[in-house]
């Protein structure tokens, strides 16, 4: 199923041109994206990513995959915790991969790591047809979800190659809770551009970045849609007051 209009940010676009306009925005930022999670989120992208990473498990016989993968920090701290069959690394941008490949292959040469086996794949949440049905045990996306153009059908691709009791775990912006709210309402839409501007010369792709938080689902919206594309033991925990919050949900 395909969509008319989706949001850019506060607009409501054609499908295909989101993918080109969320495309345009990460194929300029990735070559300096870790160094702006930093700035932006004074470090706390890295204590949130960790708690989210602490509740992954998998066995050296599962195939997991890391969705909208960027430049592969969630995926290669994985493949470094422990060994699998399989790791995919899956992201729409090009660029994105290729930071990737470059890092997996800096931590293989420094020995960081056994050589884990990660197939890089250029691809859309939307359409994941590289991917067998039922045959991933562990999907993990950070930071991605609101960027997808169709969600609800993501959900159904995620939930056709999972396999049977395979796991989902989502990390995303999402409601602020009193007392941040205001606070962190003021520094998204004034702040984040202006940093954007100062450090990057890019005020466009931050407010574009400021913009899809604002108008990202809430916590019920997100759980909602988990439950309507068939998972179960569906979870929401927020971290640092709903700034982000950590999702999980499971493929009967």
């Amino acid at each position: 199923m395909t969509i008319d209009k989706t949001d850019f940010g506060y607009e409501s676009i054609e499908y295909d041109e989101k993918k080109n306009r969320v495309s345009e925005v990460f194929s300029k930022v990735a070559s300096y994206y870790d160094r702006m999670n930093d700035i932006l989120s004074m470090g706390m992208h890295r204590y949130w990513k960790k708690k989210f990473l602490e509740s992954i498990d998998f066995n050296q016989d599962d195939i997991v995959a890391d969705l909208a993968c960027g430049t592969g920090d969630i995926i290669l701290t994985l493949a470094s915790k422990k060994e699998a069959k399989i790791f995919y690394a899956i992201d729409p941008n090009q660029n994105m991969l290729n930071i990737a490949k470059l890092r997996a292959a800096q931590m293989q040469i420094y020995h960081k790591t056994p050589e884990p086996v990660i197939d890089f794949i250029c691809a859309f949440g939307e359409n994941l047809s590289a991917i067998i049905d039922n045959s991933v045990s562990v999907l993990t996306m950070s930071f991605g979800f609101r960027n997808v153009t169709d969600r609800v059908q993501c959900l159904r691709e995620i939930h056709r190659i999972l396999k049977s009791g395979g796991r989902f775990y989502l990390l995303e912006f999402s409601k602020v809770e009193r007392p941040l709210d205001k606070p962190y309402e003021f520094y998204r839409h004034y702040i984040l551009p202006a940093v954007g501007s100062c450090f990057f010369n890019d005020s466009s792709s931050y407010q574009y970045l400021a913009d899809s938080i604002a108008v990202f689902w809430d916590q019920q919206t997100c759980l909602k849609a988990l439950n309507e594309a068939g998972f179960i033991k569906t979870s929401a925990e927020n971290f640092t007051k709903g700034i982000v919050c950590f999702y999980q949900g499971e493929k009967p």
